[in-house]
């Protein structure tokens, strides 16, 4: 029976404390452009831009766009197969606990271990890494920027680079060693915090190419409904939706 009690932490973007979800809610400000209303977003401070080059970054920023909504389904996906098995895991961690304690209801009661569910969570975990691992690569495929939108595509970069090493399974904190977890917790938070920025700071950017555009909230949504469209018939996207455990 002491053999069965083992030392498991997990924490962050994989395992939900009870009533919350996931590293999910990073993600939310990706797709509620609050800056964008009724009205066109006008900046006198910056550069005037050409109508040839204006056009030239709207047909950047549907691809930008579309990278993004696929981010947006991945990160869909896959809080949904992860929460397959968070209710599973919080509930033998606790059956664990009563065991050890002698609690059980019943003398020949054997709880699942958590690191069985822990198994098919790093499962889930390491598609995740796959996935975040190709749009990192899809990005860096993408023609190259126009001018006016270098600064807000690698700020995407960057955000994008830094929500893959969040996603790494390696940096999950789990395991038998006390001193060993902890120092993934302390990693784990390190690159949250830095994806967290690298967000805002991509968001912050993006705002400032719209105001340069002189974007409509009616462009804008034309330009979603296209990446909308076209997100609809990728298919790696496809292939990896029907593929995830």
């Amino acid at each position: 029976m002491a053999a069965a009690i083992f030392l498991l932490v997990v924490s962050g973007w994989v395992i939900k404390q009870k009533g919350r979800r996931l590293w999910w809610i990073l993600l939310t400000p990706f797709f509620s452009p609050l800056w964008l209303k009724n009205v066109s977003l006008v900046s006198q401070s910056l550069p005037t831009i050409t109508y040839e080059e204006r056009q030239e970054c709207l047909a950047y920023y549907e691809e930008e766009k579309k990278l993004q909504l696929i981010l947006n389904r991945v990160g869909r996906l896959f809080d949904k197969n992860l929460g397959k098995y968070e209710d599973d895991y919080f509930e033998a961690q606790k059956a664990l606990r009563d065991f050890g304690t002698g609690k059980a209801l019943r003398d020949d009661f054997e709880p699942v271990p958590p690191m069985d569910i822990m198994d098919k969570i790093f499962e889930v975990s390491e598609y995740m890494h796959y996935a975040a691992t190709d749009i990192v690569k899809r990005k860096k495929e993408m023609r190259l920027a126009p001018s006016a939108a270098q600064a807000m595509s690698s700020a995407w970069l960057a955000a994008y680079l830094d929500y893959e090493a969040l996603g790494d399974p390696s940096n999950i904190a789990a395991g038998y060693n006390p001193m060993e977890v902890q120092a993934k917790k302390v990693r784990q938070k390190e690159l949250a915090k830095k994806s967290n920025e690298s967000l805002h700071k991509a968001q912050e950017e993006e705002r400032e190419f719209l105001k340069h555009l002189n974007l409509s909230s009616g462009e804008y949504q034309r330009i979603v409904d296209y990446a909308e469209i076209a997100v609809a018939a990728d298919e790696w996207l496809r292939k990896l939706e029907a593929e995830c455990p």
